[in-house]
């Protein structure tokens, strides 16, 4: 994943964010029937888990623009985050 685009990357997470939004109540049905947690809980802990999707797909989009530091003349400082995930 971490020669992807960071757009790719964000694609994949909303994409799954989708998915896991579209099948929501099984997914909360699975942690009441195998953990034991109340409906309230279950539904609660899918939707925070469906957040944090779209946040991460967010933060690699906004990570993804390189920004300039400082201003000096003749000198041109940039900041840009590179992935080191997995590499095959």
């Amino acid at each position: 994943m971490a020669d992807r685009d960071p757009a790719r990357r964000a694609e994949i997470l909303f994409k799954a964010a989708g998915a896991a939004r579209k099948i929501r109540d099984e997914l909360a049905a699975i942690q009441v029937y195998e953990v034991g947690k109340t409906w309230d809980e279950a539904d609660a802990d899918v939707c925070e888990g469906i957040d944090f999707l779209e946040y991460y797909a967010r933060e690699a989009l906004r990570l993804a623009v390189p920004q300039r530091l400082g201003k000096l003349p003749g000198e041109v400082s940039v900041l840009f985050y590179e992935p080191l995930g997995w590499r095959a």
